[in-house]
């Protein structure tokens, strides 16, 4: 921790004028610094304050030793000693901890709840998982009245959720060749271009309460 002197209570506007006519923060009145400022020499903790349980501040004009104010690295105390109070920051790799694991379940269910409630009554249709782009699947919500029309041939349309980056707008409708509700447009294209199969499948039908 650096020392420095100053004249306490003599504070300056001017960054220069503690340092004025050489002054360099020797304990005599010729070289002790002439007051502090805010922007330069800003010393105004006594080291009193650290050495002795009760500092005399009474005499504003005496030249004492002063440290520099703000935070330090360490903290020289009269009990405690040596004490660091500022360490480095380190690295926030938390992926695969426990912790980590254990809130990535919480996050997974509350987001699970909020879907469930706001898709209450509705269809849950998942596209089947690609072998390219990571393997992934998408799901999608339709309402009884979309489902039932899709299931007498009609074609309607739905969004996928956003995963692995992006997401499928899809005209789906159902095929009678196959029997599956199947995608026939995905986007612009006759196909995904993350080479999604065409069927769906449901996941989760409004009467299974």
């Amino acid at each position: 921790m650096q020392f420095l002197m100053c004249i306490l209570d003599n504070y300056q506007d001017s960054p220069k004028i503690p340092t004025a006519d050489g002054r360099r923060g020797l304990l005599t009145a010729d070289k002790a610094l002439n007051g502090t400022s805010y922007f330069r020499n800003f010393y105004i903790t006594p080291q009193e304050l650290f050495f002795t349980n009760t500092p005399d501040m009474s005499q504003n004009t005496v030249i004492r030793t002063f440290f520099a104010e703000g935070t330090t690295l360490n903290f020289l105390g009269q009990g405690a000693g040596r004490v660091r109070l500022r360490y480095p920051i380190f690295p926030l790799h938390v992926e695969g901890s426990a912790i980590w694991k254990e809130l990535q379940v919480v996050k997974m269910k509350l987001d699970t709840t909020k879907s469930e409630m706001q898709h209450a009554g509705m269809y849950c249709l998942n596209m089947y998982p690609t072998p390219i782009a990571g393997t992934h699947i998408h799901e999608f919500y339709l309402s009884p009245d979309d489902y039932q029309a899709a299931m007498v041939g009609q074609m309607v349309s739905a969004i996928t959720s956003v995963e692995n980056g992006h997401n499928h707008h899809l005209d789906l409708t159902f095929n009678n060749n196959t029997g599956y509700l199947e995608y026939v447009w995905c986007g612009n294209e006759m196909r995904c271009w993350d080479l999604h199969p065409r069927i769906l499948f449901v996941t989760y039908t409004p009467n299974e309460d």
